[in-house]
């Protein structure tokens, strides 16, 4: 049992033999992620052959444990931050380091570095955290009491 990694391009058609796909696993996924693959099934239209389109999502589907749907997006990885800096008008200063990826997992793993570092430099810096005071008359203590002890010295 080898791993058959499918790989459909953003709203590029592709064919498929009909014995590379199950009509169960057709079924599933037409079922459960219709909404991100468009898939018609083999019939005398498509020559007797699967037709999947990607609907514009970008990822993996795991079908079964031998085939996995692999997304790919039509535009280059390192656009994507230029597109989202447009999009929501925000400045992504680590851009430059990103801009080099080749795949979907290298731009993950350079996401997820770029976020460790950057939650470690916060750490450094300190946290920010901020309590909020609120009165109210109880018999009992609610929420956490943080009480400041005072040297007084030596007792005697």
């Amino acid at each position: 049992m080898s791993l058959q990694i499918i790989e459909l391009d953003e709203y590029i058609p592709l064919k498929l033999a009909q014995e590379k796909i199950p009509i169960e696993v057709g079924k599933y996924l037409r079922k459960q992620h219709g909404n991100k693959v468009f898939v018609e099934f083999p019939s005398i239209g498509t020559d007797n052959c699967w037709r999947l389109i990607s609907r514009g999502w970008v990822g993996f589907i795991p079908l079964t444990q031998e085939i996995t749907l692999r997304l790919v997006p039509k535009v280059q990885i390192g656009n994507l931050f230029q597109m989202l800096e447009y999009a929501y008008g925000i400045n992504i200063n680590f851009q430059n380091d990103l801009i080099s990826c080749a795949s979907i997992e290298d731009f993950y793993e350079r996401l997820a570095q770029l976020l460790a570092l950057r939650i470690m430099k916060r750490a450094q810096q300190g946290f920010y955290r901020t309590y909020i005071s609120a009165i109210e008359h109880s018999s009992c203590v609610k929420g956490r009491l943080e009480v400041k002890f005072i040297n007084l010295g030596k007792l005697s």
